[in-house]
Parts: C-alpha cells; sequence; structure tokens
C-alpha cells in the first residue's frame, strides 16, 4: 500500500474515540452529579435549622430569659454553624474531585485519539481479562476487531502469539 492508503482521517478517529470516552464516563458523571445533589440538599436542611435557631435567639432576646437558656440556645447556634462548615467545606472538595475528574478525562480522551491516529487501533478498555480491541481502516470505513489470549507465559508455546479474529465491522460514518 501506498503512504495515502495508511493515512487516517483524523476526524473519524476523534470522533469514534469521542464516543467510546463518552459511553464509559456517563456512570461516573451520573454518580458524582447525585452525591453534589445530596450535598445541597444537607446545606438547605442545615440552613433551615440555622434560621430557627436565630429566631429562637432573637425571640429569646425580647423575652427576659436566663443566662442559662441564652447561652444553651447560642451554643446550639455555634453548633449548627460548625456542621453547616464543615458540610460546606465537604462539597467544595466534592467539586473540586469533579473537576479533576473532568480533567483527567479529557486528558485521557486525548491520549486515546493521539493513540488512535498514530497506532490505528482503539484498545477494548472493557476487557480486563485479555487483550483485544479494534484495527481501524478509514478509508475503508471498517474496523477490525483482534484479540489475544491471556495464558500465563510459562505454559504459552514459543510460537504462538495469541489469536486474531477476522470479523470485520462497519464503522458509523462520523
Amino acid at each position: 500500500m501506498g503512504s495515502s492508503a495508511r493515512r487516517i482521517n483524523v476526524e473519524k478517529a476523534v470522533a469514534l474515540g469521542d464516543d467510546l470516552i463518552a459511553v464509559l464516563n456517563m456512570k461516573r458523571e451520573s454518580d458524582s452529579l447525585m452525591e453534589c445533589l445530596e450535598g445541597a440538599e444537607t446545606l438547605r436542611c442545615c440552613h433551615r435549622r440555622i434560621e430557627v435557631c436565630k429566631q429562637q435567639i432573637d425571640g429569646a432576646k425580647n423575652e427576659t430569659v436566663s443566662d442559662e437558656e441564652f447561652e444553651r440556645l447560642q451554643n446550639e447556634l455555634e453548633k449548627e454553624i460548625g456542621d453547616l462548615e464543615s458540610k460546606r467545606i465537604s462539597i467544595e472538595n466534592q467539586r473540586a474531585d469533579m473537576k479533576r475528574k473532568e480533567k483527567d478525562e479529557l486528558r485521557m480522551q486525548n491520549m486515546l485519539c493521539m493513540s488512535t491516529q498514530v497506532t490505528r487501533i482503539i484498545p477494548d478498555l472493557d476487557d480486563r481479562v485479555g487483550i483485544s480491541g479494534y484495527i481501524v481502516d478509514s478509508e475503508k470505513n471498517k474496523f477490525e476487531k483482534f484479540q489475544f489470549e491471556s495464558t500465563p507465559p510459562h505454559s504459552r508455546p514459543a510460537t504462538s502469539c495469541g489469536r486474531c479474529s477476522n470479523h470485520e465491522h462497519d464503522v458509523l460514518p462520523l
């Protein structure tokens, strides 16, 4: 084959990599979003409780209340404020973790796209047992699945290099 036959359509490879990463990341993103929503609901509840305590303190100031009751209410309010502050810090840490995960995912996506452009291979990231993936042929709009057996090195014959399946699949137009 000539050099033009070896060129890959960068846009098609990038789009295929983007689709693969998007499918893998949907579950993690929904879990992170649910954690943030739960944290926001907790903050709302704490804010309501603080408002009730403030109203009780204001009511206590308007009434003639003993110093002990005033101290108890003030301590209760300070405890609520401390709890709220620790929850706020926790939510900020969750947001920072989520941003860090998004940055790592973008880096991983860019690395996968670059690897696909150079090697014309998209690895199967779901295969935890063996080594497998797809060889992309953008000119023919096809990809071919490959898979290597994962046997221990001491039991593998010297001439065996695994097995490749020659199943050709149509590549969806990008």
